[in-house]
């Protein structure tokens, strides 16, 4: 997660375990994960990612599985969209230029893709990541359902709605 890296690196620096205080954040990642490949997981629509979040950060209800329910209802608020949707576009862009300054192509997976075609993609990163499974290996169903609902569509007609005259 973005907003964790900039702490774990520090963390690393100070255990002085795995290099030394001025060493680039790729190469004390390299010395303390020495297989590590890296695997960029974003969102295309990122207002939908918000509004994910703003439901979640309000009902306490993080994934939908089965027995968890909300804390509390959501209700449409369009200063949390915001400042979620702000927050998803920040963080993308610390990734960015994490893997820009550090000149990797991490294998890219799509969120919406993930969703469509959840074996495929997992079975992208088992290549990129050179793990063969034994021939007759299945993956696991996912327990986690989407958020996505009428709910989160009502929202996002909403947000636009009340944007359009502003775009003006």
């Amino acid at each position: 997660m973005a907003w964790y890296v900039n702490d774990f690196l520090e963390r690393l620096r100070q255990t002085r375990a795995f290099g030394q205080a001025d060493d680039s954040d790729l190469l004390l990642l390299r010395n303390a994960f020495p297989q590590l490949r890296f695997i960029h997981i974003k969102r295309r629509n990122k207002l939908r990612q918000a509004i994910s979040k703003a439901r979640a950060l309000q009902s306490g209800l993080y994934k939908i599985q089965p027995h968890k329910t909300e804390s509390a209802p959501a209700a449409f608020d369009r200063a949390l969209i915001n400042r979620c949707l702000k927050e998803a576009e920040e963080r993308e862009t610390t990734w960015n230029a994490f893997f820009h300054r550090n000149c990797l192509e991490p294998f890219h997976v799509e969120y919406e893709e993930l969703c469509q075609d959840y074996e495929g993609v997992i079975r992208g990163v088992f290549d990129f990541l050179h793990i063969v499974l034994p021939r007759r290996a299945t993956l696991v169903p996912l327990i986690t359902k989407r958020q996505s609902d009428e709910l989160s569509a009502e929202w996002e007609r909403r947000y636009l709605a009340s944007a359009a005259p502003h775009a003006l």
